[in-house]
């Protein structure tokens, strides 16, 4: 029987600080394991690593009852084969007709109504687009830094960097900048004509 978590080689550096440096947990089922270390050991970085809150460097694996846990945005696809998690309830007239006139483009859009579970389907590759227009930051800045992390790219609907503090602008995240540009093409129209 596999163990029921098993991290190997998990490394984890945040800028210049070294967090994780090659660690590894093998946990059975029934066993009961406790952390136990100085301030800044690592020990609170190494639990969200095992619960899928920070991927690890390269190098590392993880897994759970024997499967491979793997932190990576969906690969880019065409726009018609997208699957997206679209939120346009907060939208502001008449831009919410035009996307929602445009959901078509996209090869399936439906809304979760829950961001953090939708960041987290898009961090672990289960869709591959993420649309947004209220951006209170508990709800985006964590799932945005999640989504960045497995390796995807996210910007306001005008192209500029997400921004904790923006509590507008819209946020669009996709799997990477020339996925982002078609959705955002594709759902927001070019602004020219809306004017």
């Amino acid at each position: 029987m596999p163990p029921a978590v098993a991290a190997r080689r998990i490394s984890k550096r945040f800028g210049g600080v070294q967090a994780l440096h090659d660690v590894s947990i093998v946990v059975q089922r029934g066993e009961v394991h406790g952390l136990l270390g100085e301030n800044g050991s690592g020990k609170s970085t190494l639990v969200k690593v095992l619960a899928g809150s920070h991927v690890p460097e390269p190098g590392g694996e993880l897994e759970i009852d024997g499967r491979t846990v793997d932190l990576r945005v969906a690969d880019s696809t065409p726009l018609s084969e997208m699957e997206a998690m679209v939120s346009t309830s907060y939208l502001a007239e008449p831009l919410r007709s035009v996307v929602n006139g445009n959901l078509s483009r996209i090869g399936l859009a439906s809304n979760l109504r829950c961001a953090a579970h939708e960041y987290r389907l898009a961090a672990a590759g289960h869709c591959h687009l993420l649309f947004y227009n209220k951006l209170m930051p508990w709800d985006h800045a964590p799932g945005w830094l999640l989504h960045r992390e497995a390796g995807g790219y996210g910007a306001h609907f005008d192209g500029s960097d997400y921004r904790p503090a923006h509590f507008s602008g819209g946020l669009i995240c996709a799997p990477d900048r020339e996925s982002w540009q078609l959705a955002r093409d594709a759902l927001l129209g070019n602004p020219e004509r809306r004017s």
